[in-house]
Order: C-alpha cells, then structure tokens, then sequence
C-alpha cells in the first residue's frame, strides 16, 4: 500500500468533483503529480495559479455569446417544435410521391431544415474563435455560471428535492401504478370496461398523475437549473468540440482591442 501511495498517481480532482473549473483542478492535479518536475517550482506559483482559476472573470465576448443562447431559446424551442411537425410530413410525402423532381426538392427542404441551426450556431462560434476564444473558455464559464446558479438555488430551495417534490413524485407513480393496473384488469376481464366507475376512475388517476409530474418536474427544474446543464453538456461535448473544430477551419483569429478584458 505505502508503495503505491508513493508510485501511483493520483486520480483527477474532476473525476471527484465533476462541476470544478478546470483549469483549479488542473493545478491540483499539478501540485499532487508525482513527478517533481510536473509540480509547481515554490508555493507562490501554486498560489498565483489558483488565485488566477478563482479570480479570472469571464471575457466579455464569452458572456455576450451565453446571454445570446439565452435570448435564443424560445426561438430554438419553437423551431425544434416547427421541424418536428414539418419533417415527419415531409418524410410521408417523400414516400407518396414517385417522381423525381419532386422528391429532390423533398430531402433539399429536409436538409435546408436540418441545416438552418447547425448554421446559426457556426456563424456564434466562429465569431467567437475570431474574437481570440477557444472551447475550453466557453466551458470553463458555463462551468462557473452553473456552480453559482446552483449556489443561489440551494440558498433559495435548500439541497436536495423538498417535502413538496418528494410528496409530488410519490403522488403520480402511485397514480401511475394505478393507470397501469387498471389497464392490466380490462385486459384480462375485458367486463371491467363496462362498469361506470372503471373509466372514471382511470381518467382521474391520469389527470392526478399528470398534475403531480407537472409539479414534481417545476420544482426540480427552480433548484436545478437544467437548461444551463443541457447547454453545458452540448458544448462541452462531441458536438460542441465538433463545431469548434468546423469553426477554425480557413479563419484568421484577429482578437479586437480589450476583447479579453471584462
């Protein structure tokens, strides 16, 4: 044991605590190599390191880009609600259809669709890494924005679900429980169906479930913040890597005057 405490390196702080910054956990992770080359040459380099991950403030170009996703959001709702109705018809039509002409102007529009968003969100980005800004600067800050949302959330609602959420959940799975065992009777004694009182209480079992879930999920959604947590895990992976990656290519990075200055 003592000699792989000595040998062995250590496991990153991020794997323990998923929500720090990088760059602090990276000069733990620093401070705790094994290698004494790895490590920081004196105290005051590590201080200045985590004093620089605690105190850097996030650009001005990172924070427009955020609140600019933030104002998007109704807008990216009601077309992701727009393209889920229209593609299905499309796909349907495509399939009815059987001339070519057609159909070619079919799977344009379905691309044209497809490719409306993608385009939007590679002209922010691109902006973005012209202005002298990379991927790891956009995650370290909705990094950041999440944690103190989530510091304010549990000063406002406490940890964990309350009394209210709890009572909601058990409240529509019991419903829920009862839905399906009702649905379970009528199928094997198909009589059932026939009695006024099973349809009544069926549907009132169902409304009582969709009400608690409704409330259930709103009072998750005020001491969690899940919209910040879905952008955060769009951009910080594949597909937010992804459109970096298509961002750079052929762009010349000419940071404007104060562009990194808060």
């Amino acid at each position: 044991m003592l000699a792989r405490h000595v040998t062995d390196p250590p496991p990153p702080v991020a794997s323990f605590v998923p929500g720090v910054p990088d760059r602090l956990a990276e000069a733990i992770d620093r401070c705790l190599s094994k290698d004494p080359e790895a490590r920081y040459p004196s105290g005051e380099a590590f201080a200045a390191a985590v004093a620089a991950a605690l105190e850097r403030r996030t650009a001005v170009a990172v924070r427009a880009f955020i609140t600019e996703a933030r104002q998007l959001s109704t807008a990216t709702v009601m077309y992701a609600a727009s393209a889920s109705i229209a593609l299905p018809l499309l796909v349907l039509r495509f399939l009815d259809v059987r001339d070519a002409q057609p159909r070619v102007a079919m799977v344009a529009g379905a691309l044209a669709i497809v490719a409306a968003p993608v385009a939007v969100m590679l002209a922010r980005v691109r902006r973005l890494v012209r202005a002298g800004f990379g991927h790891r600067d956009l995650t370290d800050a909705l990094r950041a924005e999440l944690f103190h949302r989530r510091e304010e959330l549990a000063f406002l609602y406490g940890e964990g679900p309350s009394r209210l959420e709890r009572a909601s959940r058990r409240v529509c799975y019991l419903t829920l429980a009862i839905c399906v065992g009702i649905v379970v009777a009528i199928v094997r004694t198909p009589a059932l169906a026939a009695r006024p009182l099973v349809p009544i209480v069926w549907a009132a079992a169902t409304i009582v479930a969709l009400l608690a879930a409704v409330v259930a999920r709103g009072r998750t959604e005020h001491r969690t913040d899940p919209k910040t947590e879905r952008r955060l895990r769009f951009w910080s992976g594949p597909p937010g890597r992804w459109l970096f990656a298509l961002a750079r290519l052929r762009l010349r990075v000419t940071p404007p005057p104060g562009a990194r200055g808060a």
